[in-house]
């Protein structure tokens, strides 16, 4: 299992976090995987990963996808590592992630900065019609979780503002549903209980999913709640690669 199946939600959580917090894992161990043997991924006391690239590590460390990584070197997506690291019990997965972005300086000499740059997104809007959303019933903690059952998909979140939601959106549906970040642009205050269901069938020819023969998309359930996904191209964050050493291991 790659890291970023494993770790999605980190991502835009790890993204929160100060650049001025440094943890860093207990112990440490960085090797290149010249088997192309792979691992299943763990995340605890131990965390381990096996047979992945710098491609596929820095989106997780800095909380960007792998489009609004700039400047890197081919050996980021031809090289491979196995990595086992030592941390505390109970270690929150943005702190992993912090750790993680330590280690890859101290490993790689890695320098990087943060930019804008445009990107393909979407962006979540109101529609015409107006949203049709569902004011939060409680006080609950803010939360969204993913439930499934047979083809129907759902994403429940409970007490979640629109940016809330448009998080959600990027971090709990595959990128083969949702292939590009998702920005809020409702303008939307408040805080709503959504139930976003939709069924998940696909065109034979395509290979895509489709609303023929009852299926209903996710673009199309969000559009039953009064809202809609646009395509836009709009500034966002960007991780430029200023420096990084190959590892010799």
């Amino acid at each position: 299992m790659r890291l970023t199946a494993l770790l999605l939600l980190a991502a835009c959580e790890a993204l929160a976090q100060t650049n001025t917090t440094s943890p860093q894992f207990e112990v440490a161990s960085v090797k290149r995987n010249l088997s192309g043997l792979s691992c299943t991924a763990t995340l605890g006391e131990q965390f381990s990963v096996c047979n992945i690239t710098m491609r596929e590590l820095l989106p997780f460390a800095y909380g960007l996808r792998d489009e609004a990584v700039i400047g890197s070197p081919a050996w980021f997506g031809s090289d491979r590592f196995d990595i086992v690291a030592k941390q505390p019990k109970d270690t929150p997965r943005a702190t992993t992630a912090l750790m993680l972005r330590s280690l890859l300086t101290s490993e790689f000499k890695l320098a990087v900065h943060e930019a804008q740059r445009p990107q393909e997104v979407y962006s979540l809007e109101v529609a015409k019609s107006g949203a049709g959303l569902k004011t939060a019933a409680g006080t609950e903690a803010s939360e969204c979780k993913p439930a499934s059952a047979d083809y129907v998909r759902h994403l429940i979140c409970t007490n979640v503002t629109m940016a809330d939601f448009a998080q959600n959106l990027q971090s709990k549906i595959p990128p083969s549903l949702l292939d590009r970040p998702v920005v809020d642009r409702t303008e939307m205050s408040g805080s709503y209980d959504i139930d976003l269901a939709w069924v998940l069938k696909f065109d034979t020819n395509t290979g895509r999913p489709t609303d023929d023969e009852g299926g209903i998309t996710l673009f199309t359930a969000i559009a039953k709640l009064g809202l809609r996904l646009e395509p836009r191209k709009l500034p966002q964050p960007a991780l430029v690669i200023d420096h990084a050493e190959r590892h010799a291991e």
